[in-house]
């Protein structure tokens, strides 16, 4: 799909939520994001532990291209890949007890994308 370059979301007012929902719409629509501002109004913003480790597991089952995807980050860009994880295992230490239910909210949607799974 030819676009004129990434959507462009700021997540000046937003938390993990703006995050996990712009790259699995990302991922999933096979369009570019880029997040900037990202926690802007919180203190002190940018991408936490557990922001990232959602991000870099949707990048890993889709086979995207992450720029900026450190901790800390305000300005983060996800170009989808071509695929969607047709089986194996994602691995992902949301490092909070409270990120695990976060990370299957990022995750679930494209998994009920893959392929159906026949045997063997």
């Amino acid at each position: 799909m030819a676009t004129s370059g990434p959507v462009r979301i700021d997540g000046a007012d937003g938390g993990g939520q703006v995050l996990r929902n712009s790259f699995v719409v990302a991922a999933l629509l096979q369009r570019p994001v880029q997040v900037v501002n990202i926690r802007g109004a919180r203190n002190p913003p940018g991408l936490k532990a557990q922001h990232l480790t959602g991000i870099k597991a949707c990048a890993d089952v889709n086979g995207a291209a992450l720029t900026g995807g450190v901790i800390g980050s305000e300005d983060v860009v996800f170009v989808p890949g071509t695929r969607v994880a047709g089986g194996g295992e994602v691995v992902a230490d949301a490092q909070t007890a409270g990120s695990c239910t976060l990370l299957l909210q990022t995750l679930l949607p494209m998994m009920l994308r893959l392929p159906r799974h026949t045997g063997d």
